[in-house]
């Protein structure tokens, strides 16, 4: 985002013109892309899982997953219900969801594990490896290190 002059004084950021503020604020100011899950996904989310694949998410590479992803969405559902065999890519639906939320509809978002150890193991081998290695997703985190809620 371009910053006309702007100037940073302790946490506090001073804009010397109603133009500049309305250049850093724009982009909240715009309403929610209408894309589904999936299509988000394969848009904005970049999978690193080497030495299996590291690349862009391909929804032909788990299409069984399109449908369950679509729906977490829906405003049809209250909720989404998908069981399924070990090792089928079911984590995925969750982080795409999550992708999508950071992305597509920013607002509150929460997971919850089954225990704390799992809580923190997931947002550390999953959501971390996702924010690290999806630049559109990482580059929506706040850089202060007291900004981040991940694991809160």
């Amino acid at each position: 985002m371009a910053h006309y002059g702007d100037e940073v004084l302790g946490s506090q950021k001073r804009y010397p013109t109603l133009k500049s503020i309305l250049v850093d604020l724009s982009e909240i100011m715009l309403p929610p892309e209408r894309i589904s899950v999936s299509d988000a996904a394969a848009k904005y989310r970049t999978v690193y899982n080497p030495p299996a694949y590291v690349g862009p998410w391909d929804n032909d590479t788990v299409p069984y997953n399109r449908l369950p992803m679509d729906l977490l969405e829906s405003r049809e559902y209250s909720a989404v219900c998908f069981v399924a065999p070990a090792q089928s890519a079911k984590t995925e639906i969750i982080l795409n969801w999550t992708a999508y939320n950071i992305t597509c509809d920013p607002s509150d978002f929460m997971l919850v594990e089954k225990s704390q150890t799992e809580a923190k193991n997931f947002s550390m081998m999953k959501v971390d490896r996702m924010l690290r290695h999806s630049p559109e997703l990482g580059n929506r985190m706040i850089s202060r290190r007291s900004a981040s809620n991940i694991f809160d």
